[in-house]
C-alpha cells in the first residue's frame, strides 16, 4: 500500500512538473500554426474570415484579443493555485482540458492550411466543436470553485472572468459564429 501512495505521489508530481512544459510547447505550436494560417490568407482574408464583414472582424479581433489574455490568465492562476472543488479540482482533468483545448485549437489550423478539401473540413469541424466543449469545462470549472479561507480567495473572480473571455471567442464567435458562416460555405 505504500508502495501505490508512492507511485501515485511520484506520477502527480511528474505530470505537474510536466504540464507546464507541455502546455508551453502546445501554446508555442499553436501561435506557429496561426503564422502558417495568417501566411495563407494574407492576400486572401475574406476566404480565412468566411466573408464576415469586416465590421465584424474588428470587434472579433478585440475579442480575440481578450481570449488570449483570458487564457493565458487562467493557466497562469491554476498553476498557481489549482481549484479545490469542482470539475477542475483534478490535476488530471485540469491538464487534459488544457491540452485539449489548444490541440483542438492547432486542429483548427491546420484545417485550414488544407482548405478546401474533405480533410479540412473535418478538422476544422471537430477542431471548433472540441475547442468549444473545453472551454465550457474550464468555464464550468471556474464557476465551481470556492474559496478555501486562503489568499487566493479575494482573486476567485478573476478566474471567473478570465475563462468568460476565453469562452466568449472560442465558444460563441468561434464555435457558433465563425462555424457557422464556415459550414455556410461547404
Amino acid at each position: 500500500m505504500v508502495k501505490n501512495i508512492r507511485t501515485i505521489f511520484l506520477s502527480q508530481m511528474l505530470m505537474n512538473l510536466l504540464f507546464p512544459f507541455i502546455i508551453s510547447t502546445l501554446a508555442i505550436f499553436l501561435f506557429y500554426t496561426y503564422f502558417l494560417v495568417i501566411q495563407k490568407y494574407k492576400n486572401n482574408f475574406d476566404l480565412l474570415w468566411m466573408d464576415i464583414p469586416k465590421q465584424n472582424r474588428q470587434l472579433y479581433v478585440f475579442f480575440q484579443l481578450l481570449a488570449l489574455i483570458g487564457g493565458t490568465i487562467l493557466i497562469i492562476f491554476w498553476l498557481m493555485s489549482p481549484p479545490n472543488k469542482g470539475l477542475m479540482s483534478s490535476s488530471y482533468i485540469r491538464n487534459m482540458t488544457f491540452v485539449i483545448l489548444l490541440i483542438s485549437a492547432i486542429t483548427w489550423s491546420i484545417g485550414m492550411l488544407y482548405y478546401p478539401s474533405k480533410l479540412s473540413h473535418i478538422l476544422v469541424i471537430l477542431g471548433l466543436i472540441l475547442t468549444a466543449l473545453s472551454s465550457i469545462a474550464l468555464l464550468a470549472g471556474a464557476l465551481e470553485d470556492r474559496p478555501n479561507k486562503s489568499s487566493r480567495d479575494s482573486w476567485l473572480w478573476l478566474q471567473t472572468l478570465a475563462a468568460i473571455l476565453l469562452s466568449i471567442v472560442t465558444v460563441l464567435l468561434d464555435g457558433v459564429g465563425w462555424l457557422a458562416n464556415y459550414i455556410l460555405k461547404l
